[in-house]
């Protein structure tokens, strides 16, 4: 793995700083959350404006948006939560804006890797998480490879939370999918279900499952 400082400048308070960057990384395995493992950042670097707090999620953002995030940044429940992580923050800062489900389902799961030693904000990050992915599955009909990985993080989410009878009636579900049959994604799932039938909500990976 590979990071260095970069210098930014703020586009919403124009304070100039340095954050680290990643350069590259190699990945060398998968937890079921899909938290990449190996000399590798999970998640990316963001950068965050020291002053203001504001996490520059974009080389170019338009005028109207700065404009929108500069009003969030500055509100009090943003300003109540700026010691949280970055991807908690920015998953804030999506709210707000208005980002699709998918993509803050996405964001707060990356909360959760960064915030996995404080159980209270896992659980807050995993929470938040599931609420978007079980938004994206019911306004969703395109069963393409996203919706596929959402319904078994689903799963991974409602085990790691301990909702295990509701995990395991989820994952259950999946078995009888035609893209869940035959399949590395059927391996994953019955390898979840067995862990919610064992109580057991500690996190896998995927060279765990191939493994079983």
């Amino acid at each position: 793995m590979n990071i260095d400082y970069n210098k930014f400048v703020c586009p919403v308070c124009n304070g100039e700083f340095e954050a680290l960057v990643d350069i590259s990384g190699t990945q060398v395995d998968l937890r079921l959350d899909l938290k990449p493992l190996g000399p590798i950042s999970a998640p990316f670097l963001l950068p965050v404006c020291p002053d203001c707090k504001f996490v520059i999620y974009d080389d170019t953002i338009p005028e109207t948006e700065i404009a929108q995030c500069k009003t969030i940044v500055e509100s009090e429940p943003y300003r109540q939560c700026v010691e949280r992580a970055s991807y908690y923050l920015l998953g804030r800062l999506y709210q707000q804006l208005g980002k699709d489900n998918l993509t803050l389902a996405h964001i707060f799961l990356k909360a959760s890797w960064q915030e996995e030693d404080d159980e209270t904000k896992l659980k807050e990050d995993l929470e938040l998480s599931l609420k978007y992915f079980r938004k994206y599955l019911t306004d969703t009909v395109d069963r393409a490879s996203s919706w596929e990985t959402a319904q078994i993080v689903t799963g991974e989410l409602l085990r790691r939370l301990g909702y295990f009878n509701e995990a395991e009636s989820h994952l259950q579900g999946l078995l009888e999918l035609d893209s869940f049959k035959n399949n590395i994604l059927n391996k994953v799932v019955v390898f979840e279900i067995e862990l919610c039938r064992n109580q057991d909500s500690r996190t896998y990976t995927m060279s765990e499952v191939n493994m079983a």
